[in-house]
């Protein structure tokens, strides 16, 4: 009973984080593997399964409060869907160890991006330019290739290269994450699925939680005074905290 009611609390956590920043998937996955006790690959293809009602709960939060706006984003959301179906496939195939220390890097490098340009973070309106294709190409594809590798950490990246790339006000910026994140987690399921890489009933038990924790967020985030102000925050802190997680693994702890 306390074992459900750690997959139940932290799934819910999981879906309020995700739906204003990002990284909720590094709590599922410690679930899975630590407390259900499934091997790594297969916690890694599970999660997937809460990741897509997550990502469903919360697009569909957002879009009754008018902030799921998808003019000018398929071409995002293709990048992404190239890159996450080459991602998985080598998932399935390999371990992720190797990408760990490219992770660690990549964490640093968005904690700067963060930290030292706040008012690029906080647009009041989203702009309508058109993306620049020799920036947007690699940079989405990159982004959509480590989501179907690993998925933990791929939405503060692709959050950044929303925000930054494409000139997207924060709030805004997660709904469109969130729907791009549910449209490539349906073949990135199947691909798993096939490879026998999914535990259905824990991934279904963590999926309701989690949707529970990304809807109401969703839906009332968007009704908060200054929603963006505080998202940023919020996202200053996880940041703070994975970095301090990744130096005392380093450090051997």
């Amino acid at each position: 009973m306390t074992d459900y009611i750690i997959v139940l609390l932290g799934g819910f956590f999981a879906g309020a984080i995700n739906s204003l920043a990002g990284y909720g998937s590094i709590i599922t996955l410690t679930i899975l593997m630590d407390i259900v006790g499934l091997s790594p690959n297969v916690a890694n293809g599970t999660n997937r399964v809460n990741v897509m009602a997550n990502a469903f709960a919360g697009s569909l939060g957002y879009y009754r409060q008018g902030k799921m706006r998808l003019n000018r984003v398929w071409l995002i959301v293709f990048l992404v869907l190239i890159g996450a179906i080459t991602g998985v496939y080598v998932a399935t195939i390999i371990s992720n160890e190797g990408f760990r220390n490219l992770y660690r890097v990549l964490i640093f490098l968005l904690a700067i991006l963060i930290l030292t340009k706040p008012k690029n973070w906080l647009i009041k309106e989203s702009s309508q330019e058109k993306l620049n294709l020799w920036i947007a190409f690699p940079v989405f594809v990159s982004i959509g290739f480590y989501a179907g590798l690993i998925q933990a950490g791929s939405g503060l990246f692709m959050l950044a290269a929303l925000v930054l790339l494409a000139k997207k006000e924060l709030l805004e910026a997660n709904a469109i994450k969130m729907f791009i994140i549910l449209f490539y987690s349906v073949i990135v399921i199947a691909m798993f699925h096939y490879k026998g890489l999914i535990d259905w009933k824990a991934g279904a038990i963590l999926a309701v939680a989690q949707a529970a924790g990304s809807y109401l967020t969703a839906t009332y985030a968007s009704r908060l005074p200054n929603a963006n102000l505080w998202a940023y925050r919020l996202l200053i802190i996880i940041i703070l905290v994975i970095i301090v997680r990744e130096g005392w693994m380093l450090l051997g702890f």
